[in-house]
């Protein structure tokens, strides 16, 4: 179950999310099998801190998860584990950065920058209890303060390797930077300003926080797989949402999604994903016939 078998196509990209689903019993069992995969291998290095505090954040997603009457239809574990699989495909394509180095150079994050962003997914939905925000970004900064609480109660050599030098106001600011943009309204901004932005000047928190809205919504742009997440989201949000939640599950409903959201990174692009996204539009425009 190697990320690296995967090939490109909506099918296959959709048959990894299941497998993984049919195969893990935890988000932390999970991480475990992904860490394990050749290319967050390639990335390891010695007295690497993030895996131990990856597995340790979902250990307690499980156990606040578990804890709940009933996990939300859509945000659950099996979207935390959808988020994780999309950022490793993603961020895998890096090794085919080959037309046009100088416009995709300022696109390649460094290893650390990779396992920020593993970090930033496994948490950014971390107590979403199937709401939807009643201000910007709400249950995002909840999302954050539950990571960060986390990532406080660290023993101190623990967090003194995850820092590297880095001070901890300034590690948290990047995690809650790239967790806050998670906000579906705020990806109209920061697409215009990563498309406002010339090539060499785009912000590395911008672009990562791209990569992880990239991710947060890649399975649902899947042809087969998306629709039915959107099932499972109209159902989250008969409560929270009434008014909106059968529009989700309908026809127009997935098509202004589908028109809403939009893939910018390299990284999509070399993994076919506009392509994708342009496929599903086409053929939910042509359901509604």
């Amino acid at each position: 179950m190697d990320l690296d078998q995967i090939t490109p196509e909506p099918q296959a990209i959709e048959g990894i999310f299941k497998q993984y689903h049919r195969f893990c019993h935890s988000f932390e069992d999970f991480m475990s099998h992904l860490l394990e995969t050749q290319f967050w291998r390639n990335l390891d290095f010695p007295h690497n801190p993030y895996k131990r505090v990856l597995l340790e954040l979902c250990q307690k997603i499980d156990d606040h998860n578990n804890q709940l009457d009933h996990e939300p239809s859509y945000h659950n574990r099996s979207h935390f584990i959808d988020v994780c699989i999309s950022l490793s495909l993603l961020l895998k394509s890096e090794s085919k950065f080959t037309e046009d180095y100088s416009h995709t150079v300022h696109w390649i994050l460094s290893g650390q920058q990779k396992w920020l962003l593993l970090l930033c997914a496994v948490g950014h939905d971390f107590g979403h209890l199937g709401n939807v925000n009643q201000f910007p970004f709400e249950i995002e900064s909840g999302s954050f303060e539950l990571v960060k609480k986390s990532l406080l109660e660290l023993p101190e050599d623990h967090k003194m390797a995850l820092l590297n030098g880095q001070q901890m106001d300034d590690f948290l600011e990047q995690i809650k930077v790239i967790i806050l943009a998670t906000d579906p309204q705020y990806l109209p901004t920061l697409t215009k300003k990563i498309q406002q932005s010339q090539d060499s000047f785009i912000d590395r928190l911008d672009l990562m926080s791209m990569l992880l809205i990239e991710a947060d919504l890649m399975a649902s742009i899947m042809p087969n797989y998306g629709k039915e997440l959107g099932q499972r989201l109209s159902k989250e949000w008969q409560i929270s949402n009434p008014t909106k939640a059968d529009l989700i599950a309908s026809n127009e409903g997935r098509k202004g999604f589908l028109n809403y959201v939009q893939f910018l990174s390299q990284h999509a692009k070399v993994l076919g994903i506009p392509q994708i996204l342009k496929d599903s539009i086409a053929s939910v425009s042509q359901s509604s016939l």
